[in-house]
């Protein structure tokens, strides 16, 4: 039997607006690459129709990349 658990991360975030805006406080060109924190992002987002991630300074491909692993419309 594997033990091996999925790895975990606490996205630092607050909640705005009850049941409707939350802010992530971190940077996505640095969650890229974690499934776990896009996995939490979703989960967010499920909670919260409107997510806010200020002072982002993304490349035109980084933000479609992140969009795009948040899944189609």
């Amino acid at each position: 039997m594997n033990n091996m658990s999925t790895p975990t991360i606490d996205l630092k975030h607050r909640v705005l607006h009850p049941n409707f805006v939350v802010q992530v406080d971190e940077r996505i060109d640095e969650l890229l690459d974690s499934k776990t924190a896009i996995d939490q992002i979703r989960q967010l987002w499920q909670g919260a129709p409107v997510l806010i991630f200020r002072r982002q300074s993304l490349e035109e491909d980084e933000q479609v990349r992140f969009s795009a692993m948040l899944g189609s419309c």
